[in-house]
């Protein structure tokens, strides 16, 4: 596709260098691509997160870099710029996969969801303005929890992690991610790579805490969730304390990010003791 100065391009390993120096200017709403880059390479493959990575030159530079994964999410970086979004929704159509969301930066994912909630492609049932935070892994960490037992998950655990994670999505609003074999799949990845903690009361577990992307030094923080019946006991709390002072002391990270809906005042407070600093937005998109 070109239109105009605006050339669509196939993210090939002779262009991978320049993209995560594109991706790498903006970290903190690139993670997502830049993590899946790392996992699964350039190219559609079995997993949910693997998709084509596509790009867009406007007079032979690089503006935009995105991916449609297999799950259906399309995950954009344009740092800032909105005017890319037709030609990005044109490449997409020639996925296998249909769109079912759309995040990343927040401008070219509202242009983006524009676009398509205009041309009835989809009903949403989920839109939200993140509000994004970073915590810089070299200031002093906030005092560890002592009261819950918090440990990293292993596979033994995909039960009970299933059963909270599917909790956490229905009572946000989002989609479960992939089938069930496709989460087990995913999940498994993840304990491996020390990317789950959770709170366990005797065996049971009740709070849980992840790494959902990283690259280099830099993690995005997400799936922060106790069900509604162990609320009010700071076990979020305790589980993020153990996996700010893991992803320092063990993991070796030094910056940080999560973001939050503008009106989860709980989680904002969580987040704002814990020395999370906002600084942007971050666009979450979903629609059937």
């Amino acid at each position: 596709m070109s239109r105009g100065s605006v050339e669509l391009v196939d993210i090939a390993d002779r262009d991978l260098p320049e993209a995560k120096a594109f991706l790498e200017r903006n970290p903190d709403t690139s993670l997502f691509l830049l993590s899946n880059i790392r996992a699964f390479g350039t190219r559609l493959g079995d997993s949910v997160y693997s998709g084509n990575l596509r790009g867009l030159r406007k007079h032979g530079e690089l503006r935009a870099v995105f991916c449609l994964t297999r799950g259906g999410t399309l995950v954009a970086q344009t740092a800032g710029c909105a005017e890319f979004a037709p030609e990005i929704l044109e490449a997409c159509a020639r996925e296998p996969m249909t769109i079912r969301g759309v995040l990343g930066e927040w401008r070219i994912t509202k242009a983006i969801w524009d676009l398509l909630v205009a041309a009835h492609t989809l009903r949403p049932t989920f839109v939200s303005k993140e509000i994004s935070y970073r915590f810089d892994e070299t200031k002093p960490l906030p005092p560890i929890a002592t009261a819950f037992h918090i440990r990293l998950l292993n596979e033994d655990d995909h039960k009970q992690w299933d059963e909270l994670a599917v909790a956490f999505q229905r009572e946000s609003g989002l989609p479960a991610p992939g089938t069930r074999d496709q989460r087990k799949s995913a999940f498994v990845r993840s304990v491996g790579l020390h990317h789950w903690w959770g709170a366990f009361e005797g065996d049971c577990l009740v709070s849980l805490a992840a790494i959902i992307a990283m690259h280099e030094t830099m993690a995005q923080i997400g799936s922060v969730f106790t069900p509604r019946e162990q609320r009010r006991r700071g076990l979020s709390r305790a589980v993020m304390t153990k996996l700010m002072r893991d992803a320092r002391l063990d993991q070796q990270l030094d910056k940080l990010f999560l973001f939050t809906g503008e009106e989860n005042a709980p989680a904002r407070r969580l987040y704002e003791s814990l020395g999370f600093e906002s600084f942007g937005h971050f666009g979450l998109f979903f629609g059937e």
